[in-house]
């Protein structure tokens, strides 16, 4: 692993790499790079991750399904309680909304594809949505 991380400092000094490994329940940590400005990454040093936590979150979910804790076909309100009674939002032209049931309920597995139906406030297609969710403060902005 250190030759890799060579190699990719030689491309590019600027670079930096962490290794996360797991031996025999043990966790280590290993950089080789420079921050932007002063010293090379140790043990202590900060990263940004950003959209990366998606894959840890996968990560998690599936050491959860290989301990038997879960399932991924499991209804998310099985281990989401509050998320049980979920509605969408049917909208007919010349029609008021209707909150219904859906045809069923996302599971886990829709959850780590991205497809349980869930948006961004701002990408919501629905005026209504944006606004209960703005109110909720579900991507707690405040």
């Amino acid at each position: 692993m250190r030759a890799l991380a060579e190699n990719a400092l030689q491309k590019d000094p600027g670079a930096s790499l962490v290794l996360l490994l797991r031996a025999d329940g043990a966790t280590h940590v290993a950089g080789a790079g420079a921050e932007i400005h002063s010293r090379a990454p140790d043990g202590d040093t900060l990263f940004e991750i950003g959209s990366i936590t998606k894959q840890f979150t996968a990560i998690a979910t599936m050491m959860l399904v290989e301990e038997g804790t879960i399932a991924v076909r499991d209804p998310i309100g099985v281990h989401l309680p509050e998320l049980r009674d979920l509605k969408v939002e049917i909208r007919t032209p010349g029609q008021p909304e209707q909150d219904v049931a859906p045809t069923r309920q996302p599971t886990v597995q829709d959850l780590l594809r991205h497809t349980s139906g869930f948006v961004y406030a701002a990408g919501a297609p629905s005026q209504r949505v944006r606004q209960m969710q703005a109110e909720a403060d579900i991507e707690q902005r405040r």
